[in-house]
């Protein structure tokens, strides 16, 4: 007889944003990601898979990570494909910041992220929070986003890095107003 899987929420790291957006940085240069239409292709390689589904289905989580690392980022069949990377990297981004904690801290457990969010859930909010800090910075670095974004403006973001006009919006944003 197995037991049954116990799987926990993220462990947030309480990085600062631009440490997040450094390691982001550092990690898309190292996997080779161009946009973020490559990542199905880096989630398959880091013993992941995306399942895309019918979220009329009641599917309550984005993420699921087994013990053993592997995992799988689901999403809606619904959603466009910008959205999609988004998700994806958010998820990658959870992957990357808040599972070896997970896993150092609770040995033999998984863990999952909900699909929505319980606005009073504050630690779950600061860890979505952080891997969405991750998700800007992997799928637009700041130096080639503020290069695009000075030819073309925020669609020109927005179409180089596979993202959707307001994630580019809001990258540009920050990086313009702490452009040093």
């Amino acid at each position: 007889m197995t037991s049954a899987t116990e799987y926990l929420r993220p462990i947030e790291t309480g990085m600062a944003r631009s440490e997040i957006e450094a390691l982001a940085e550092r990690i898309r240069i190292e996997t080779g990601v161009q946009t973020g239409y490559d990542l199905d292709e880096l989630i398959s390689t880091r013993s992941g898979r995306v399942r895309r589904i019918d979220f009329e289905d009641h599917w309550p989580h984005a993420l699921r990570v087994e013990p053993d690392g592997s995992f799988e980022v689901c999403f809606s069949t619904h959603r466009p494909a910008r959205c999609s990377n988004t998700t994806m990297a958010v998820e990658f981004g959870h992957i990357v910041l808040h599972w070896q904690r997970v896993r150092d801290l609770h040995p033999g457990t998984g863990m999952r992220i909900p699909v929505r969010i319980d606005g009073a859930d504050e630690e779950l909010i600061r860890s979505r929070q952080e891997a969405r800090f991750f998700a800007d910075a992997f799928l637009m670095p700041a130096a080639l986003a503020r290069e695009v974004f000075q030819k073309g403006g925020a669609n020109a973001v927005a179409d180089t890095f596979g993202v959707t006009i307001m994630r580019a919006e809001v990258r540009m944003t920050r990086l313009l107003k702490y452009a040093s």
